[in-house]
């Protein structure tokens, strides 16, 4: 299941990298975001967008959706035990200001 961001679909599995990138480093920032989000979305069911905050120039949220647990239950394997993922994390933590904040949220389902 591939997913893209013209796809309608419905996530399950919200992870917030709630992040800071110096101002001089954004453009080598998104230049390697271009890079690795397809490395990022490719195993399916993942999809990953930059959020940025407009009353900070240097403050973003890197938004991982995951369609379901599944996929993100394996996504947090491959964090810890792929090596090309272990080097585009090293890289994108060299980007950072500062360590991420990491947050994970499930989609509650809601009686109308």
């Amino acid at each position: 299941m591939n997913s893209s961001v013209s796809e309608p679909w419905r996530a399950g599995v919200f992870v917030h990298l709630r992040i800071r990138v110096a101002e001089d480093c954004q453009a080598q920032f998104r230049s390697f975001l271009d890079e690795a989000i397809p490395f990022y979305e490719s195993p399916g069911g993942i999809r990953v967008r930059l959020l940025s905050d407009d009353d900070d120039p240097e403050r973003f949220i890197e938004l991982v959706e995951y369609i379901d647990e599944s996929a993100y239950r394996h996504d947090d394997d491959r964090v810890h035990s792929d090596p090309t993922m272990a080097d585009f994390l090293a890289r994108w933590q060299s980007l950072l200001v500062e360590p991420p904040v990491v947050e994970v949220y499930h989609q509650v389902e809601l009686r109308h």
